[in-house]
C-alpha cells in the first residue's frame, strides 16, 4: 500500500477494479502502477535508512554511556525531549550525528515532502515531531494525533493529512514528553507540555488495564501562538478587534481595572491577558500566576518585575496567603478553572488590589459573577450571595471572546461593566461594545458607571476621560442598538 496526496492507493484493488475482468493492462494502467510502485519502494529505503541510523546510533549512545542502564536510557530521553521542545544544543546533538552518518556514507535518498532535506526528514522520523513537523513550519494554529491520523487545521477545519505515525513512534514520542521534569504537569492521564517557540503540546493517555489513561486512542493536541506580536495593532491586523478602538484599549489599560478574559477553549483568552499586560506600567509589581509554564513574564514585559507562580492542587493552595498578602501591585491569574485560584483572585481584587487580569471559562458575561462565586463555594463554602456581591465588587470589566464558523478567526464579541449599586446591593451588566455577526462589525455604548470614575482618581483621571472621549465617538458612528443592560437572572429569583 501506498499513499498520493491525500487518497491510499492499494494495488490489489486497483487491479481487481480496472484490470482483472478486463483481462488486459492499458498503458496508463501500467504507468500508474509503474508509479505508485516506485513510491512504495522510495519509503521503503527512506524508513530503512532512518532504521539503520537509529540502530546505529543506539549502539554508538550503549558504547559510550553504556549498555541496560536506566540513568543512561533516562539520559537519551530527556535528550530527545529537549530536542523536540526546540534547544539548539540538543537538536544539533541528533542532527550532526545523522548528517555524519549520511555523508560519511555519500548516502542520497528520497525523502517525503513535508520535510525540508534528508537530515531533517531522518530526525524527525527517528526522534522529533515525526509528520507533524509540517504542521509547524505553516502558520496553523492547530493540529492533532489521534491514534496513527494527523490533523491540520486549514482554513478552519481540520484535515487529515497523507501521513502517518506509527503506534510504537508516538508512544515514544509521549514517552520522551512526559518524562518526569519541573515544568511538565501529569494529571489524570493527561500532561501538558510547551516547545521554546510556544506551542502548547495536551497529551491524553491511552486506557490500559490500570485504566490510568482518559482516552481509546492516545491524542496529541498541538496549539500555536495566535499572535505573532503581543499588540492590540496585531489583534485588529488579524480581525478580531477593530482598529479604531485601539486608543479606547490603551486608555482602560492604565486607568488599571481588574479585567477577565471570558469565553470558550481556543478563543484567545490567555493571548488578550498577556497583550493586555504589555500595556502596563513596566513599574508596577507583578504576580503571574498559572499552572502550566505557558507564559514566560521576562519575555513579554521584559522590565517587569513580575514573578512568575507554576502551581497547581493542593500546592497552590498552601500558597494561598502567600500570594495574597504578597506585595504585588497586581495579580495576574491564566487560568481560573478551579475553586482555589478563583479564590485567590477574588481575595486580591478584595484587599483592593488594581490592575489584576485573569482568564476564565464562562458561556454568559451575565452569569459570571454566580459561576465564578460557584467554583469558590462549591470547594470551600460559603454564602452564595455574599460571595456573589464581593465578585461584583471586585471586577470592573469583562472581555468576551469567540470563534467564528472558521476556527481560525477569533472576535472579541463585547466588552461589560460589572456595576454593583451600594444603596440598594444590585448588581447590573452593562455591555459597552458589542460583536455583529452578520455584518462583522462591533457597535458601541458609552455606559460608564460613576464607581469607574471614582477609582480613576486613584490612578489615572486623565486616562479614563481618554476612556470615556473615545467610547463616545465610536457610539457616534455605530451606537447599539439593542438593550445593553442586564440584569442576572439570580438577582431576579432572590428577590
Amino acid at each position: 500500500m501506498t499513499e498520493t496526496n491525500d487518497k491510499v492507493f492499494i494495488l490489489e484493488e486497483y487491479y481487481d477494479r480496472h484490470i482483472k475482468h478486463n483481462n488486459k493492462i492499458t498503458k496508463t494502467d501500467k504507468n500508474i502502477i509503474e508509479l505508485n510502485s516506485s513510491i512504495s519502494t522510495q519509503k521503503d529505503s527512506f524508513m530503512n535508512l532512518c532504521s539503520e541510523i537509529r540502530d546505529f546510533f543506539s549502539q554508538e549512545w550503549e558504547r559510550e554511556n553504556g549498555s541496560s542502564n536506566k540513568d543512561s536510557t533516562d539520559k537519551l530521553l530527556m535528550r530527545q525531549k529537549r530536542a523536540i521542545i526546540g534547544y539548539e544544543n540538543d537538536v544539533n546533538f541528533f542532527r550532526s550525528k545523522i548528517n555524519e552518518y549520511i555523508k560519511d556514507r555519500k548516502i542520497s535518498c528520497w525523502y517525503p515532502n513535508w520535510y525540508d532535506d534528508l537530515v531533517s526528514a531522518v530526525f524527525h522520523e527517528n526522534w522529533g515531531f515525526a509528520g507533524i513537523q509540517q504542521w509547524r513550519n505553516m502558520k496553523s494554529q492547530s493540529a492533532k494525533i489521534i491514534g496513527e491520523r494527523i490533523y491540520f487545521l486549514i482554513n478552519g477545519k481540520q484535515v487529515l493529512q497523507e501521513q502517518r505515525i506509527s503506534r510504537d513512534r508516538l508512544n515514544q514520542l509521549i514517552t520522551a514528553l512526559m518524562l518526569k521534569d519541573p515544568y511538565l504537569r501529569i494529571k489524570d492521564g493527561t500532561a501538558e507540555v510547551f516547545t521554546l517557540d510556544g506551542i502548547r503540546i495536551k497529551i491524553y493517555t491511552e486506557l490500559g488495564q490500570d485504566n490510568e489513561g482518559v482516552a481509546i486512542e492516545p491524542v496529541l493536541v498541538f496549539r500555536n501562538p495566535i499572535m505573532e506580536t503581543l499588540t492590540f495593532e496585531e489583534w485588529a491586523k488579524k480581525g478580531s478587534i477593530p482598529s479604531s478602538m485601539i486608543p479606547m484599549l490603551k486608555a482602560m489599560v492604565s486607568v488599571r481595572y481588574n479585567t477577565v478574559a471570558l469565553g470558550p477553549v481556543s478563543t484567545g483568552k490567555t493571548t488578550w491577558v498577556q497583550t493586555w499586560g504589555r500595556y502596563k506600567d513596566p513599574s508596577l509589581e507583578g504576580i503571574r500566576v498559572q499552572t502550566d509554564p505557558e507564559v514566560i513574564s521576562s519575555k513579554i514585559n521584559p522590565n517587569s518585575p513580575i514573578m512568575d507562580i507554576v502551581a497547581d492542587g493542593d500546592r497552590l493552595k498552601r500558597l494561598m496567603k502567600d500570594l495574597v498578602r504578597g506585595d504585588g501591585d497586581y495579580i495576574s491569574m491564566l487560568e481560573s478553572r478551579d475553586g482555589t485560584q478563583a479564590k485567590i483572585a477574588l481575595k486580591s481584587v478584595s484587599k483592593g488590589t488594581r490592575d489584576s487580569e485573569m482568564t476564565f471559562h464562562s458561556s454568559d458575561p451575565i452569569d459570571f459573577c454566580y459561576d465564578f462565586a460557584e467554583e469558590i463555594i462549591s470547594e470551600f463554602g460559603g454564602d452564595m450571595y455574599t460571595t456573589i456581591i464581593k465578585v461584583a465588587k471586585g471586577f470592573h470589566f469583562l472581555f468576551e471572546f469567540c470563534k467564528l464558523k472558521d476556527k481560525s478567526q477569533k472576535r472579541l464579541k463585547g466588552i461589560y461593566e460589572v456595576r454593583f449599586n451600594r444603596r440598594t446591593f444590585e448588581v447590573t451588566i452593562h455591555q459597552i461594545v458589542k460583536y455583529n455577526f452578520e455584518a462583522d462589525d462591533w457597535s458601541f455604548k458609552c455606559d460608564i458607571g460613576n464607581d469607574k470614575k471614582e477609582l480613576a482618581y486613584e490612578t489615572d483621571i486623565d486616562a479614563f476621560n481618554i476612556f470615556k472621549s473615545e467610547l463616545e465617538k465610536l457610539e457616534q458612528i455605530n451606537a447599539i442598538e439593542s438593550e445593553n443592560v442586564f440584569v442576572p437572572p439570580y438577582f431576579k429569583l432572590r428577590s
